[in-house]
């Protein structure tokens, strides 16, 4: 959480909120949240729009909990959710949540704001908790003080008395006292001030109790011109909330697809929220202030807080293919080219291959990919995130071929402080008993500043085409055939 300072909130903090692409806020009390994240490290960012009904005061402090534990207190927005009565908010800060007497032994050493009788705000170190004190609820005497307790049956206890259960004891005056337990609590406390003062408080004269680092809320100064109670609207950012993804394809069969069935499953974390609560989600690819618009990856209506919650989206039809593909550069069919070992580590491994297409909603994520609907026969690989400009698609190798033999070699015919020439000779054997169509496939040196200068068969005559970041040519290899060619590729040297 950001520091506990005073902090002007009005229309500007709105706005940001609203650009923000937060989710739509309920007409009633409610929850909404859209939660963003970057489409590359998973970097998570929520605007959170809360309303709930509170009691506003003409002019005064007002109690928020089931805060966001990291509110970005810049953000905050408080409003009443009818515009009435001008309500306006001049300063908000953390507060912890209020704790019971019960509670604060094991809170000793802690931060604590003790809020007595008439408004004033003891803030200390708890140091000590005074010996309990037990008021039953006598028949004959009311609730009374006790001592010297035993069980209902006169018994003595093996533990200290719970509420509700039924006890016997006397009153400091020497009456007897049979009823249950109406509560147990310290008769006082000691808060350690700044300077190394102590103050010791009565309970009895005690409003409100919070630790400083407990589960925290907001409390705000706010002014109204028609104070009561008023369903108020609540409005911050927080980083402190995420969600990832990842994916499965099914593929059946060898056949050509355009098209192939694509389920997400998200995993949604806030752990700032202690307290889970029902709440609509909107889970967004891509931060607000990003280089490429948000887009919405899902919707839906769950309990959100503490631990991960998962769910899983709509079966997508992703426009994709599959086919055989020959890269004969690579050593692996994931592996880039680099310096010399482009030249010694050719292969001659064909490739079935899967290349799923792009969308604004995806993020960088595990995909598994089963072949024929056999969850035995799965193929694990990682979805990246969308390049938006050009879109590229994912490739994800499937198996290789035992039939299809691929052949390469590349020299460098020319070089100098400008450019580079480089020939490659290539092939594809089947040794199958049917046509095969192959796509092969020469990564460029130089991305972008390529130029063939020479090709066999020709472009017109079956040859091949220059796309973004490599050469490409598709033939289909007859059954005990060869397809043959040859490439020359003069590059442009980027200059320093």
């Amino acid at each position: 959480m950001r520091g506990a300072r005073g902090l002007a909130v009005g229309a500007v903090a709105l706005a940001a909120c609203v650009h923000g692409g937060g989710a739509r806020p309920p007409v009633s009390p409610g929850l909404a949240i859209a939660i963003h994240v970057d489409r590359a490290t998973g970097a998570g960012r929520a605007f959170v729009d809360d309303r709930r009904w509170i009691a506003v005061p003409a002019d005064g402090w007002i109690d928020l909990p089931d805060v966001a534990a990291d509110v970005e207190l810049d953000s905050v927005v408080l409003a009443a959710v009818d515009g009435r009565g001008a309500l306006t908010a001049s300063a908000c800060r953390p507060a912890g949540v209020t704790r019971g007497t019960g509670e604060l032994p094991a809170a000793l050493g802690r931060g604590v704001q003790v809020t007595v009788a008439g408004g004033e705000v003891v803030a200390g170190t708890l140091l000590a908790v005074g010996a309990p004190v037990t008021i039953v609820a006598d028949d004959a005497l009311g609730e009374v003080e006790a001592g010297a307790l035993v069980d209902g049956g006169g018994e003595a206890l093996a533990t200290a008395p719970t509420v509700g259960q039924v006890v016997r004891g006397e009153t400091s005056g020497g009456d007897r006292v049979l009823g249950p337990v109406v509560s147990a609590r310290p008769r006082s406390l000691t808060v350690g001030l700044a300077g190394g003062q102590a103050r010791t408080v009565p309970l009895a004269g005690v409003a409100a109790i919070r630790l400083d680092d407990d589960h925290p809320g907001l409390r705000c100064h706010v002014t109204s011109g028609a104070p009561g109670r008023q369903l108020v609207r609540l409005g911050y950012a927080s980083p402190g909330f995420g969600w990832s993804a990842s994916y499965r394809v099914e593929l059946r069969g060898e056949a050509a697809i355009t098209a192939a069935p694509l389920t997400p499953r998200y995993t949604i974390v806030a752990p700032g929220l202690a307290t889970p609560r029902a709440a609509t989600v909107r889970l967004v690819a891509g931060l607000p202030d990003g280089p490429f618009a948000p887009a919405e990856a899902w919707r839906g209506e769950l309990t959100i807080g503490g631990g991960p919650v998962v769910v899983t989206g709509a079966t997508t039809a992703r426009p994709a293919r599959a086919g055989w593909v020959y890269r004969g550069a690579l050593g692996s069919a994931d592996e880039p080219p680099a310096g010399e070992y482009w030249h010694a580590g050719s292969h001659g491994l064909v490739w079935r291959e899967l290349a799923l297409a792009p969308a604004p909603t995806d993020v960088a994520g595990p995909l598994e990919v089963v072949l024929d609907g056999d969850a035995t026969r799965r193929v694990r690989a990682t979805l990246p995130a969308p390049a938006l400009e050009p879109p590229v698609a994912a490739r994800v190798p499937l198996a290789s071929s035992a039939t299809l033999i691929g052949y390469r070699h590349k020299r460098q015919l020319a070089r100098d402080d400008r450019h580079v020439v480089d020939e490659i000779l290539y092939s594809v054997a089947n040794h199958g008993d049917a046509p095969v169509e192959v796509t092969i496939e020469e990564e460029l040196r130089y991305p972008g500043a390529a130029v063939v200068r020479f090709e066999r068969p020709a472009a017109g005559e079956g040859g091949g085409a220059l796309k973004r970041d490599r050469w490409r040519r598709v033939v289909t290899v007859a059954p005990d055939g060869v397809a043959r060619g040859a490439v020359v590729v003069q590059y442009r040297t980027p200059q320093p």
